[in-house]
């Protein structure tokens, strides 16, 4: 009998289960090493026999191949959730809409006619996020859009990297209203950047999603806990082995990979790096020159506990106005339709992005009142509350600062040869990208070794 190539993952977050069950999916042997608790922010804690997600999360269904990942990963128990998004900019509500509406605060036609002139020039490549947004839309949109970017990153988009991008709502913008904005997208150059809603018929620009007739879907138990469950049942039965609460020490190449832990050494085939280039730079090559060249959001997270009659008209709201201090509400028991609450009861989330110096941030519960009222302004929740609890986290989702690439492209350089080690893109941010990304990786360890 041939004997099933081992593959280490290193990191036990989201990206982590996905590179897990794509290997075993492959028949590989794996094994993953996870510092921390599985699923990372993808999971989930139990407060007054709630299962509070750690943020506001939802799947979404836009190509069939990562819906296929997550329902495998979720045993097929999901519940369709038909969301009622809104966003608010400029003091304005724009309904159907997770982006903000730049047209709240600059003028429509000025942003078209810099849009259209933007796609038809060649640009260099771009130096910082504020440059790459004024190449893709025109100078009136991207500082429009700068505004919304330092409410929810704290700090100018001038100092992160281009590839910022990809944990923004800034892929398209909102610049006209749906009639005018269908007729642009019908060139390809408009439609890359121009959105048009389409909360009436969600599933209209999702070409490639023939398995599931839903736009947007969540775990039937628990909540994100409840992913997180049902994961490791899930790779539990595909074989497998989990070291969960084990720091890593040091990674050896070799013939063979090895990851020597604080109590034991792994060697496999090969690895797959979910963990980040800077741990990944300090116990392999043993230098720390990418320390600093990332920005982690401190983030306050509220909790509420609310009867169900008070759960506002919204299932999902944005705030990207700067005098507020909540960026998203959502309602998770309104889709996990009371699997996630104790029975009567539901909850709202509200994420607030914050600074660690901070007042929020040292002493959230004194702005609870606070964050409640602007859950209602934003329409997600009405009424009152009657508990609440808070989180904080120094951080929450990460950036890469403008010089990170000059530091990280040396470093890519000299790993580039190593054919045992797939190191997966950490800024890769959205479910979606995440799945798409770690499997182009394992993909190519699978021609590696086929052509072995």
């Amino acid at each position: 009998m041939v004997k099933a190539e081992e593959t280490i993952v290193v990191g036990g977050g989201f990206a982590g289960l996905v590179a897990a069950y794509l290997l075993a999916e492959q028949g590989r042997s794996v094994t993953v090493v996870s510092r921390a608790r599985l699923g990372g922010i993808a999971g989930g804690i139990s407060w007054r026999a709630f299962s509070l997600d750690l943020g506001c999360h939802i799947f979404g269904n836009s190509d069939d191949r990562t819906t296929e990942v997550l329902l495998a990963l979720l045993d097929n128990n999901v519940l369709p959730v038909h969301m009622r998004f809104a966003s608010h900019f400029g003091g304005q509500r724009l309904e159907g809409f997770e982006i903000p509406d730049l047209a709240a605060v600059a003028d429509s036609g000025q942003m078209i006619l810099e849009i259209a002139k933007a796609a038809s020039i060649q640009h260099k490549p771009a130096q910082n996020l504020e440059e790459l947004l004024v190449q893709r839309f025109g100078p009136s949109a991207a500082s429009a859009a700068a505004g919304a970017f330092r409410k929810i990153y704290r700090t100018d988009p001038r100092n992160v990297a281009p590839q910022a991008i990809a944990a923004t709502c800034f892929k398209r913008i909102r610049v006209v209203e749906d009639e005018v904005a269908r007729i642009l997208k019908q060139s390809p150059a408009m439609d890359a950047v121009i959105a048009a809603g389409s909360q009436d018929d969600p599933m209209q620009f999702y070409r490639d999603c023939e398995r599931a007739p839903y736009r947007a879907f969540y775990p039937a138990n628990d909540g994100m806990a409840g992913f997180v469950k049902s994961a490791r049942r899930v790779l539990d039965s595909m074989g497998v082995h989990f070291v969960v609460g084990d720091a890593i020490e040091e990674v050896l190449l070799g013939e063979r990979v090895s990851v020597r832990t604080s109590k034991q050494l792994y060697t496999a085939d090969s690895c797959v790096w979910t963990a980040g280039m800077e741990a990944l730079e300090r116990t392999l090559l043993g230098s720390s020159t990418l320390q600093g060249t990332s920005y982690g959001v401190p983030m306050a997270l509220y909790y509420y506990d609310i009867d169900p009659a008070h759960a506002g008209p919204y299932s999902y709201a944005n705030n990207f106005d700067s005098d507020d201090l909540v960026f998203r509400a959502a309602l998770p028991s309104s889709y996990g339709q009371g699997t996630n609450c104790p029975k009567g009861r539901a909850y709202l989330c509200c994420e607030v992005p914050t600074d660690l110096d901070s007042e929020v941030f040292a002493h959230p519960d004194d702005f609870a009142d606070k964050v409640w009222h602007e859950a209602r302004a934003l329409g997600v929740v009405t009424g009152s509350y009657e508990y609440f609890r808070t989180l904080t986290a120094p951080v929450s989702y990460k950036v890469p600062l403008a010089h990170y690439d000059e530091v990280a492209t040396p470093i890519r350089e000299q790993l580039a040869g190593e054919e045992r080690l797939a190191i997966t893109d950490e800024w890769a941010f959205t479910k979606n990208g995440i799945i798409g990304d770690v499997e182009r990786h394992i993909g190519a360890l699978a021609a590696i070794r086929r052509a072995a």
